[in-house]
């Protein structure tokens, strides 16, 4: 015969189940993604026109970036040598995690970009010589 550990007390094992699975959801959200296959040529030029371009990544708002044209200077220089893929995505998702007080928006946290348009800005990023 089985016993059902919630007898007796339901509303309690409804709560624990409900913050799991919650807490499953903002542990899935928050990891960084797998690094992806090598870069393609395709991959670095659609981060390039992610860093480039005002409407999207608009890194060059902020950073100086070898051919941005008006380029930011309030942030670091966008110039190698990077941190390894997996600092350096942190940081584009959610610079708030290093840096409490960062101007630097949270691209992914706030769904500014995916996932896949951050691993294309890295790609873009590391190609650069």
């Amino acid at each position: 015969m089985k016993v059902n550990p919630c007898r007796g007390f339901p509303i309690l094992c409804g709560t624990v189940f409900l913050v799991a699975v919650l807490l499953a959801a903002v542990l899935a959200a928050d990891r960084p993604a797998a690094a992806p296959a090598p870069a393609s040529a395709a991959n670095i030029a659609a981060g390039r026109h992610l860093v480039f371009s005002r409407e999207a990544g608009n890194c060059i708002a902020c950073h100086m970036v070898k051919g941005a044209v008006m380029a930011g200077d309030i942030a670091q220089p966008l110039a190698p040598p990077f941190p390894d893929r997996q600092r350096l995505f942190a940081q584009i998702w959610d610079a708030r995690q290093n840096y409490a007080n960062t101007i630097m928006p949270p691209f992914g946290a706030n769904h500014l970009l995916t996932r896949k348009q951050i691993h294309q800005i890295m790609d873009f990023l590391y190609s650069l010589k």
